[in-house]
């Protein structure tokens, strides 16, 4: 390439960094080792405004992380890009000065052509590896002890789940391939002048235009190796539970409940090194392991989930029967006195919430392994759960691996970023039979759905069928247990065709009904009416 030094460092450099985060990639999905971009993405999210972060979810829903993700990764990129720049200013080689000059025309292809007049004969320069690898083991060491600790995964990444061992050598390898594609891929874009007679005069060397393809076409295989995986992951665990035109099942399927979590990539634990550890108010503590845990007398309990950022007559909810034990006896066990207000609930994937010390001696606040008679799936939080009647799926934290007992007020990693510390389930309804905007014949029409509140319960639910000028009374099936979802349902009988507004609403087991007033998920879950449109005849 006909340019400087600096330019052909800085794309070397990004080139680097892209097959860098390729190889990060890899070991993140078979080691289990976060990348930089994730770890970047806790502290960014801290930084972005309540109202920011609420229109991106909006905007983007299930592909805002991918688009962060590839946000992070074109920083990293541009950051490779100030390394190769750096590189080739400062530690690399620069040769010899010569007359020689050379044109590089460009052919069809968009490959340049150089054509060599006058000077001594011309070679690529030599792969300068030991400035590279010295340029490559500056950075690693500025990462394990300079940028980990500042976003919270401590000196050499302690305070990773992966573990510090683990964890440096997986980014001294990065590293090591980092300092290596740099100095190869710079020994290709930039030739220099040397006193012996080169033994081959390459034909053809990339252009601009060909690198930055090259370059781009990487991105965007990292890219859509990661969106691919969340398409699929929301396609697989966010398909409707409920069948279209069909009331939802009373147990909702494990393959078709949910999954929301704020990483990027699956957890996975590892039983053979986890451990639960209960912290109580006077300092001590026990640990448990699995096998004890589900050796314990256990507790079952039935009760619906929903996601706090459920929009109206969303699909982020599901009922399951869940197996495990009362957190209370383990609290017990390690104590809790009067000075204590909240117990701190810490998942190995640096989550953490908490919840008042009192909802956690309630009897029904419990630690589940099992889902459904199954061992809980990694994606429902293996090998351990809470689940905490009546609040949003943001207390009851997955992949549990701490629980401590403070004197003090905590704020939680939702709560931190805008989202509410009491998470109590708003009263919502909505309707699943018929689908909207159904074109149905003329006559008797069967109307249903679901309602909840929590460990409220539903009273009465209600349907209107003329844009909420008039209410009618609807039908309730008993719920499983106070802490589920009911369903309801009615006969409506059209008076003539035409297009119809169906309005839900639902009244508490305190005799409060539903707010007609639509606020947005943020911060304290969304609220307002359900409505669909029907055309009759």
């Amino acid at each position: 390439m006909n340019g400087s030094p600096g330019s052909a460092g800085r794309w070397a450099g990004a080139g680097a960094m892209a097959i860098l985060a390729a190889a990060s990639l890899a070991i993140r999905l078979t080691l289990g080792v976060p990348t930089l971009p994730e770890l970047f993405a806790d502290p960014l999210l801290y930084m972005l405004p309540p109202t920011l972060f609420s229109t991106a979810l909006d905007l983007f829903h299930f592909a805002a992380k991918p688009i962060l993700l590839a946000a992070l990764l074109l920083g990293q990129v541009g950051v490779g890009a100030l390394l190769g720049w750096l590189y080739s200013e400062v530690l690399a080689p620069k040769g010899t000065k010569s007359n020689y000059t050379v044109t590089l025309p460009v052919d069809g292809e968009g490959i340049l052509a150089p054509q060599w007049t006058g000077g001594p004969e011309w070679e690529p320069s030599p792969v300068a590896l030991r400035p590279a690898l010295l340029l490559s083991s500056i950075a690693w060491l500025t990462t394990i002890l300079v940028i980990f600790p500042a976003i919270g995964a401590g000196p050499f990444g302690i305070l990773l789940s992966a573990g510090a061992v683990l964890t440096v050598a997986s980014y001294f390898i990065d590293a090591t391939i980092f300092g290596l594609t740099l100095a190869w891929i710079y020994s290709r874009l930039y030739p220099w002048s040397r006193s012996k007679p080169a033994k081959e005069i390459p034909k053809k060397l990339p252009s601009r235009r060909a690198m930055i393809r090259q370059i781009a076409a990487a991105i965007a295989v990292l890219l859509g190796v990661n969106v691919a995986l969340e398409v699929f992951e929301s396609l697989e665990s966010n398909t409707s539970f409920r069948p279209p035109a069909h009331l939802p099942s009373p147990i909702t399927p494990i393959d078709g409940f949910y999954v929301v979590a704020k990483d990027f990539f699956p957890v996975n634990v590892d039983l053979s090194h986890w451990q639960l550890t209960v912290l109580g108010s006077g300092g001590r503590s026990r640990q448990y392991n699995l096998d004890q845990l589900q050796a314990r007398p256990s507790v079952e309990l039935v009760t619906t989930l929903t996601c706090i950022s459920n929009e109206i007559g969303g699909d982020l909810i599901g009922t399951a029967r869940w197996t495990g034990v009362p957190l209370a006896d383990l609290l017990r066990e390690v104590g809790v006195d009067g000075r204590a207000r909240e117990v701190v609930l810490s998942a190995v994937d640096n989550y953490a919430d908490s919840i008042p010390v009192e909802l956690a001696m309630a009897s029904d606040t419990i630690l589940v392994y099992a889902m459904d008679g199954q061992p809980l799936p990694i994606a429902h939080g293996f090998p351990l759960r809470a689940i905490i009647p009546g609040r949003y799926g943001i207390k009851n934290v997955k992949w549990l691996s701490r629980v401590e007992v403070v004197d003090h007020g905590f704020v939680g990693y939702w709560p931190s970023r805008g989202w509410t510390d009491q998470a109590v389930v708003q009263t919502e309804s909505q309707i699943d039979l018929p689908a909207d905007h159904s074109n149905l014949p003329l006559g008797p029409i069967e109307v249903g759905g679901i309602a909840f509140a929590g460990a409220r319960g539903i009273r009465m639910v209600e349907l209107s069928v003329d844009n909420g000028e008039t209410w009618l009374p609807t039908t309730l099936d008993p719920p499983l247990s106070a802490y589920t979802w009911t369903t309801w349902h009615t006969i409506w009988r059209p008076a003539s065709p035409g297009w119809y507004t169906l309005q839900v609403r639902a009244t508490d087991g305190t005799g409060q009904v539903q707010t007609a007033v639509v606020t947005p998920p943020i911060p304290d879950g969304a609220t307002g009416y359900h409505q669909i449109h029907v055309r009759v005849g």
